[in-house]
């Protein structure tokens, strides 16, 4: 499967990337710091981009068969770019009909990662 996942190189997105890639799915990680992911694998294509512009979350989303959303708020927990952010995806996720958002504002399917390693000692909303 196809899958775009924003927010992917935050603590949650590098985590359903990394298990992602080990269930063999082919992956698009939007992020606006390439940097700050460091994973490398054939079936991983990095899309550099800024989640609060439309016409870059669109072009991400073309082709894909899935959409997850991994958007927070960050260590500041300050901002609108989860709400901002996550308002960019749903527009043209829903015009394809394919979105899956781990996020409490859209769940049209259900994706569980795996918790325990992705969360040891922290606290995941």
């Amino acid at each position: 499967m196809k899958l775009v996942i924003f927010g992917s190189s935050g603590s949650v997105g590098r985590e359903v990337v990394e298990q992602a890639l080990q269930q063999e799915h082919t992956v698009t990680a939007f992020t606006r710091n390439p940097a700050k992911l460091d994973i490398k694998n054939p079936n991983l294509k990095i899309f550099q981009g800024d989640v609060l512009e439309f016409s870059a979350v669109e072009q991400a989303i073309q082709g894909q068969d899935a959409v997850i959303c991994t958007l927070g708020s960050g260590q500041k927990l300050t901002g609108t770019v989860r709400s901002e952010g996550t308002r960019q995806i749903i527009k043209p996720a829903f015009l394809t009909q394919n979105a899956i958002a781990i996020n409490k504002t859209l769940t049209r399917y259900r994706f569980e990662p795996d918790v325990d390693s992705c969360c040891q000692g922290t606290v995941c909303g």
